[in-house]
């Protein structure tokens, strides 16, 4: 992927975010000339460090760097970003790790930016950024790390701000039970979410992870009710409600 396709990428994946609005204009970015290395972008940024350029520095610098380069500067920078850039800062550094298919390093990054309290990085009951966290359980989930994944879905509150999490919270922890071999315990708490309004797409998910529990080996030795949940019937909901879907 070159730099301009990488670029493009990036700037989908973080205008998708909800970013705070500020009444400040934004600084300018720095100009860059020259090639640049790991070293040069992180002299730059550092003279940058605490003051309003900080953000736009630390990001302009590492898109102007190899992605595996601007991952490590993000990395060492983001931790000592002011609280009021870090989400915005952790979503942009979060996203250039899954780029390269970093997840270890996409969640670590995104779960930096969820916490803003004084209690640090992932400090219980410091998450002002539910959807953060929710975002690091997934990356943990395809890294591998399922103890931490459930660190982070433990952490997720049932609503903030007026709104709910429960939704993504329960599919986020279906993936973690099925990962786990634990499909009856994804089963239960799948059926309301499928049944559910298809709010943001998670009933549609639902749907798949219910056929892929049905598909389980131990399916058959449920204690809870299946009729009319076997993966047959879940595969004709499916092509019923989602015809033509990659599902």
């Amino acid at each position: 992927m070159n730099r301009r396709t990488a670029t493009l990428v990036l700037l989908i994946l973080v205008s998708a975010q909800i970013y705070a609005q500020t009444a400040k204009t934004p600084p300018s970015p720095p100009r860059i000339t020259g090639e640049q290395t790991l070293v040069s972008a992180r002299t730059a940024v550092n003279k940058a460090m605490g003051g309003e350029s900080f953000a736009i520095y630390l990001e302009t610098y590492a898109l102007a760097l190899p992605l595996h380069d601007a991952i490590l500067l993000c990395k060492e920078f983001l931790p000592k970003a002011p609280s009021s850039s870090k989400a915005d800062l952790a979503v942009f550094s979060g996203s250039l790790a899954l780029m390269a298919g970093r997840y270890a390093d996409a969640a670590l990054l995104f779960s930096q930016g969820s916490a803003l309290g004084s209690g640090g990085e992932g400090a219980r009951g410091t998450a002002s950024r539910p959807d953060l966290l929710l975002k690091a359980a997934r990356c943990n989930l395809a890294a591998g790390n399922y103890a931490e994944a459930k660190k982070n879905l433990d952490m997720v509150p049932g609503t903030a701000g007026g709104t709910s999490y429960l939704g993504q919270r329960n599919l986020s922890l279906a993936w973690l039970f099925l990962l786990e071999g634990e499909s009856e315990k994804a089963f239960i708490l799948l059926q309301p979410l499928a049944a559910g309004p298809d709010e943001d797409g998670i009933s549609r998910e639902a749907y798949f992870l219910l056929w892929l529990a049905a598909s389980a080996p131990d399916f058959a030795d449920f204690t809870v009710d299946t009729k009319g949940y076997d993966a047959r019937s879940m595969e004709s909901r499916l092509e019923a409600a989602y015809p033509g879907s990659m599902e």
